[in-house]
């Protein structure tokens, strides 16, 4: 058998009615308090008919007004759906006039129930309702003058209320349409356009309701405004600062409505519906924010427990490395030297192009000059150094050199001048790095004689080209200081070499000395690559506010060292190196540094400038690289699945 159908829905219930009745009632008179009321004092009472105009005014018939007392009482032969309404002042005295009033309504004729509709005073709220106050009206003492009061919401409040509601619906469905591309930075903006709209819509409600004199709706228009300034600010310049706004800003969302209505108003909390969204979405906010900063905590407390516990390893190798002889006078005089070093330094350290004939974005950088070195093993790096990201092209003049710029704001929105996103960041961006080389290029050039770097693209521009140069006085350093190099999975060991992983990635070392006269040996070495541009812009994001100049270990390199004074001697030979400018040392051998800064992992960090007539005829000697001197136990800590873990540190404290 077929199933019954189901029962037919209930029909809503129908509005209730219009009314019919009106009683006004005077409450105070110009006299005073102490005047008895006798009479209304007004001498005729009428309403503006809903959707008619304000001009449509609806009059009660003959015979359908009474007086008694202080009571006026009209009834109409209709149901009025009332706009406002007015009242006539009388011919009599004017300190009989009613200055303290109440207007109500009733929907029977015989006047059982009366519900208020008007009032000598009254108050728009938040939530686009008048609340009435029996505060006291100034009554016009002119003899059989009419006074409008008008109850419609002003068109002002309408319209900027669906300006707020379309931007924020607007705003909704562009960011899941952004998530859904994969567009965060377009998010980011769209969040501040919209952000930017409502502000401005509630700023001028915020006016138009103080020349009404409606303060409490202005004062609220003017928190709401200025919540959404902040919300602007901290999406444009504090980002790391954006789950405390949302924690901040949703609590304020949610307790203006609710000030506004119990303390301003003094009012009861029927907020009605538009007052509910708005506490509603506050606290979603709110709570957003509250569920972020508590996840943010979690993640930072797992990392640091998990940072904690790979710290130990490093700490006993330190230790144990300090045990052995001849190592506390080794670190005693790597301090001694560093401390030294770093008396001469120049401060601050920053990225910079020469400023010899410089014109930003219209100069060629012609790289085919690094292959006339001398050295064969340099050609050789020159045309294979960072392959996998960057590879050199041969730049001629005029606009095929694609000239383009990728800024750190905007990394993937970077467009040449023909139109088309450039693939992995590859050989034009280095045709426009801003630089018009001369023709001798000669003279040195000091770094504080160039211009800030502004763009990644000129950045790695001049690591692709610097990577060549490092790498060759990285042999060097290596051979007069007994360095040890790391191998390449797969590599062959001798009994001269080191290894370390427990079955987590094997890391082998070779001492350099043996590996530079072996061609399998050396075609093995794992230097260290280029910086990749995710980190780097990673990095430029969270440290350096993006300013890029700032971005110091593009172009890196690692030594490793059976023993302090190996690495002492390392130290002695780079600062010797005549082509060497030393710009900034950190010193993380220290005995009194605290690992915990870095879970554990010591080094000695210096950022330098290779300063040759090769690299000035490039216009690269302004370019500040990084040298990492690790001493051999503590890169044999190390594994894949720690560094998991330390990037993962890293990343909960913002670094």
């Amino acid at each position: 058998a077929a199933a019954p159908p189901p029962p037919p829905r209930p029909a809503p219930p129908p509005p209730p009615p219009p009314p019919r009745r009106f009683r006004f009632t005077a409450l105070e008179l110009r006299g005073g308090p102490a005047a008895p009321i006798t009479d209304p004092g007004i001498e005729r009472l009428g309403v503006f008919r809903k959707h008619a105009g304000r001009l449509a005014l609806s009059q009660p018939g003959p015979g359908n007004v009474t007086r008694q007392g202080a009571w006026l009482d009209v009834a109409f032969d209709e149901e009025v759906g009332m706009n406002g309404w007015w009242l006539e002042t009388s011919r009599g005295d004017p300190m009989l006039d009613p200055v303290r009033f109440r207007l109500e309504a009733s929907r029977e004729l015989a006047g059982d129930s009366w519900f208020q509709v008007g009032s000598s005073s009254a108050l728009w709220t938040w939530s686009s309702r008048l609340v009435w106050t029996d505060a006291r009206h100034e009554t016009s003492a002119a003899r059989m003058l009419r006074e409008t009061f008008d109850v419609g919401e002003p068109f002002v409040l309408i319209f900027s209320r669906l300006i707020v509601d379309a931007a924020r619906a607007a705003m909704c469905g562009s960011l899941l349409y952004v998530r859904r591309i994969k567009r965060p930075m377009l998010g980011r903006f769209i969040v501040v356009g919209f952000a930017s709209i409502s502000s401005i819509a509630f700023l001028l409600q915020a006016l138009y309701c103080l020349s009404l004199g409606q303060r409490p709706v202005a004062l609220m228009s003017l928190t709401m405004f200025l919540l959404r300034v902040v919300f602007v600010v901290t999406f444009l310049w504090y980002e790391t600062k954006v789950l405390h706004c949302l924690l901040v800003g949703g609590a304020g969302l949610t307790l203006a409505p609710i000030l506004h209505y119990t303390c301003m108003l003094r009012a009861s909390m029927n907020l009605h519906l538009m007052g509910l969204l708005d506490v509603a979405a506050g606290a979603c906010i709110f709570l957003m924010g509250l569920c972020g900063l508590l996840a943010s905590y979690r993640n930072r407390v797992l990392a640091f427990y998990t940072a904690s516990k790979d710290r130990l390893p490093y700490d006993r190798a330190w230790e144990e490395l300090l045990e052995r002889e001849g190592s506390m006078e080794a670190a005693t005089r790597l301090g001694a030297s560093v401390s030294v070093l770093t008396a001469s330094l120049p401060r601050p350290v920053r990225q910079r192009l020469p400023r010899h004939k410089v014109e930003h974005y219209s100069g060629v950088y012609d790289f085919r000059g690094v292959r006339r070195c001398d050295s064969a093993d340099l050609n050789e790096q020159c045309c294979d150094a960072n392959s996998e990201t960057t590879q050199f092209a041969r730049v001629g003049s005029g606009d095929s050199c694609g000239k383009q710029s990728v800024n750190a704001r905007h990394p993937k929105h970077g467009m040449g001048v023909n139109g088309r996103r450039p693939s992995r960041w590859a050989a034009e961006p280095l045709a426009g790095m801003g630089h018009s080389v001369s023709e001798n290029g000669v003279g040195r050039v000091r770094p504080h004689d160039g211009i800030l770097v502004e763009h990644l693209d000129q950045l790695f521009g001049q690591a692709a080209v610097v990577d060549v140069f490092l790498r060759e006085k990285t042999k060097q350093w290596a051979l007069r200081s007994c360095a040890h190099v790391l191998m390449s999975s797969g590599c062959f060991s001798r009994s001269s070499s080191t290894s370390s992983g427990e079955g987590h990635g094997v890391r082998s070392f070779l001492p350099w000395s043996e590996v530079c006269d072996d061609p399998e040996r050396r075609s093995r070495v794992a230097w260290a690559k280029i910086k990749t541009h995710r980190r780097a812009i990673e990095k430029v994001y969270r440290c350096y506010d993006c300013q890029v100049a700032r971005l110091l270990d593009v172009c890196r390199q690692a030594l490793y060292f059976a023993s302090l004074g190996d690495l002492c001697d390392c130290l002695d030979a780079l600062a010797a190196d005549p082509d060497v400018r030393l710009c900034r040392i950190a010193n993380r051998l220290r005995l009194d540094y605290d690992s915990g800064e870095s879970a554990g992992y010591r080094d000695l960090l210096l950022n330098l400038r290779i300063d040759t007539a090769e690299t000035r005829r490039l216009g690269v000697d302004g370019h500040v690289c990084e040298v990492q001197l690790i001493p051999l136990e503590l890169a044999l800590v190390k594994t894949d699945i720690g560094h998991a873990r330390y990037v993962y540190w890293r990343n909960q404290r913002g670094k």
